[in-house]
């Protein structure tokens, strides 16, 4: 696994060795796959709203996921806009800072972070 930049050094993402996209990518795909998307709402049924047919979520989802998407680009090429206009910045101290990596494995798995 690997973390690496999607958008400058603004956003990143996990790509596992074995997948052939990153997971942002991966998730907006599976997003975007009405069988995908029939078959893990019919498996959390009990989450779905009564009042929703499956066909109306499942489209509510795919809109939801080209918003991502979309949004996302449009950030990523207009210099006006900045990602916290969509995300919310994490403070986390357990995630270790370029200058304080000290493991073999922190070194790797924040390699194209800290280049």
């Amino acid at each position: 696994m690997k973390i690496i930049r999607i958008f400058a050094d603004q956003l990143f993402a996990f790509h596992y060795k074995n997948e052939a996209d990153n997971e942002l990518r991966r998730l907006l795909n599976q997003w975007n796959d009405t069988a995908y998307l029939y078959q893990f709402v019919t498996q959390h049924k009990a989450d779905v709203p009564k009042n929703v047919p499956i066909q109306t979520l499942i489209n509510q989802l795919i809109d939801n996921a080209n918003y991502i998407d979309d949004t996302l680009n449009e950030i990523s090429t207009d210099p006006s806009k900045d990602l916290e206009e969509f995300f919310k910045p994490l403070d986390n101290p357990r995630v270790p800072y370029c200058g304080v990596i000290k493991t073999k494995r922190q070194k790797e798995l924040f390699e194209n972070i800290c280049d």
